[in-house]
């Protein structure tokens, strides 16, 4: 009885602890406001924009924040820490007060932000509905102003914004420890803590944890719900795409150098690309299941498709499969191509890939043979054959393979509306990596131990003579690729046709990479979705491209689909 006195005691307790805090939250933040969508398609966000009343609610300093470090876009980071000289021109005089005034409204704010969301919540706490809704609700108001700015701003300006909000709201221990040297730093948490489940423990073992004395700051708290929450906008899927894009773009040395300057730490580029490699791996992880098959569609393309075939046209000419961006226009016309695209039904006007079937009445061995079958055969295409020539990703996701899926939809679902002879599917695919392969084994001798077959000497002697056909002298500096072929130079690579189709095979056999996938990422491709190798085409490419990459060779690709 005594005990369960006690119980209802404690109980009743915190039943009023939290009516009391819900209460103290509600009359804080009552002044709350939603976020208004903007109309305006101005980029230069004015002083006014910025100078709201963000000290009393800390959702219009987040508000504020955002607008402010995307009016701070417009100077490069050095010129962020320049000051002028006070004898320089009015408009100069001007521009640095303004600069200076945005600098403050940044600093303010971001101290105003900082306060609330430098740690999460105790995970008993975040089950009570108003701390949680209160952290949510101010993460939502920076999401949703971010949705209605970034989209404004050119590709630099999103980058420089990136930038400073990886300052602002780092994600590495030399910032943390940098701008607030009285944070105690972690290398780990305990992960034995009955605060936390076994996902927790799993998702963020590893990362980086700060201690501000018994307080604990976490770098993925602000960024995992930042992302998370920029799809609650309408239209928040498409931005956070975009901060993907932009992502992989800067994740090189060359934009990487040019935000540095950002980070005023020791070793300043190594931190920041340990940051954008932070915010990848999350975004990904927040942007990934948003792509599942079940949100995935498959089109047709047609005249009505204009901008997609656009796109399709492009990727072709940025693989030099083309020369002119009217082809894709021009494959339509036919009645024996289909060009199909891939999209997420949130974002209609983004192709992810692209798949064109040619529907033949015999399997083709070459892109000149299926030209010429396309235009003069009048065959029923009920009883046609059908051909991949084509698979394009256009969107980059890790460990979402676009092409796979919409290869193994159209076999499912499109190819059989359009001809019965569906047994067996073929693809005649390009094979990029072979002149790479035979340069590494048989001039720098890289990979020989490995490979399972013995080369008789007079094997690399023939293979010189191959590569010479495509660089020339091989012992000049620099070596350097023809970018013309003359006919005397196909009929001298005719000459070891037997040689090259032999080596050919024992490339997409038996040549691996460290993983023991194929050395060819086509090969990987189709070999990996359940396809068996059925030939190698002589000459099936003839193009000057398809002469340096894979003199001339294709791999025909045959998929069983009754099994």
């Amino acid at each position: 009885m005594n005990s369960l006195c006690k119980f209802l005691w404690q109980t009743s307790l915190q039943t009023r602890h939290s009516l009391q805090l819900f209460v103290t939250s509600h009359n804080k933040f009552s002044s709350f406001t939603p976020q208004e969508t903007r109309s305006t398609q101005n980029t230069n966000i004015s002083k006014k924009s910025v100078e709201s009343d963000y000290s009393s609610s800390p959702l219009d300093a987040a508000k504020s924040y955002v607008e402010c470090i995307a009016a701070l876009t417009e100077w490069s980071p050095t010129d962020l820490n320049i000051k002028t000289n006070k004898n320089s021109s009015d408009s100069n005089s001007a521009d640095e007060e303004r600069k200076q005034s945005l600098l403050d409204v940044r600093r303010t704010t971001h101290n105003t932000l900082w306060e609330v969301l430098k740690k999460p919540p105790a995970p008993q706490k975040m089950k009570l509905f108003s701390v949680r809704q209160i952290t949510q609700s101010i993460i939502q108001s920076f999401a949703h102003t971010f949705v209605d700015v970034f989209p404004r701003l050119d590709i630099s300006r999103k980058a420089r914004m990136m930038g400073i909000l990886m300052v602002d709201f780092p994600t590495h221990s030399s910032i943390v420890s940098k701008l607030y040297p009285s944070l105690k730093l972690s290398s780990s948490m305990n992960l034995n803590s009955q605060d936390w489940d076994d996902d927790y423990a799993r998702d963020f073992q590893g990362s980086l944890f700060y201690y501000p004395g018994v307080e604990k700051y976490y770098g993925w708290f602000f960024y995992w719900n930042f992302f998370s929450l920029l799809l609650n906008h309408p239209k928040g899927l498409e931005v956070l795409c975009d901060v993907r894009y932009l992502l992989n773009i800067i994740y090189t040395p060359e934009q990487v150098k040019q935000l540095e300057s950002y980070f005023l730490v020791d070793r300043p580029f190594q931190v920041a690309t340990d940051s954008i490699s932070w915010l990848v791996r999350y975004n990904h992880r927040v942007l990934a299941p948003c792509f599942g098959q079940s949100f995935l569609r498959v089109h047709e393309l047609n005249a009505n498709y204009a901008p997609f075939l656009v796109a399709y046209s492009r990727a072709l000419k940025r693989l030099h499969a083309v020369e002119s961006q009217d082809e894709g226009n021009r494959r339509i016309q036919y009645k024996y191509r289909r060009i199909y695209a891939l999209t997420q039904i949130g974002l209609p006007s983004i192709p992810l890939s692209f798949c064109e079937v040619v529907f033949l009445p015999q399997p083709a061995t070459s892109l000149h043979q299926i030209e010429e079958l396309i235009k003069n055969d009048e065959s029923n295409l009920s009883t046609s054959y059908p051909t991949v020539i084509e698979h394009i990703r256009s969107f980059m996701l890790p460990r979402m393979n676009f092409s796979r899926l919409l290869l193994n939809r159209v076999m499912r679902e499109r190819i059989p509306q359009v001809t019965k002879q569906t047994d067996r599917i073929y693809s005649l695919s390009r094979l990029g990596d072979f002149v790479d392969w035979l340069w590494r084994y048989f001039i720098l001798r890289i990979g020989t131990r490995e490979f399972p077959v013995s080369m008789p000497k007079d094997v690399y002697i023939r293979v010189e003579t191959v590569l010479s056909i495509l660089y020339g002298d091989l012992n000049r500096q620099p070596l350097r690729m023809k970018s013309e072929f003359s006919q005397w130079d196909y009929s001298q690579l005719e000459q070891e046709k037997e040689l090259l189709l032999s080596l050919c095979a024992l490339y997409i056999c038996y040549v691996k990479r460290l993983k023991g996938l194929p050395y060819d990422a086509l090969a990987t491709f189709h070999l990996g979705n359940g396809a068996e190798l059925s030939d190698i085409c002589w000459m099936g490419d003839n193009s000057p491209t398809a002469m340096a990459k894979n003199l001339c060779m294709m791999a025909l690709f045959s998929y069983h689909c009754c099994e």
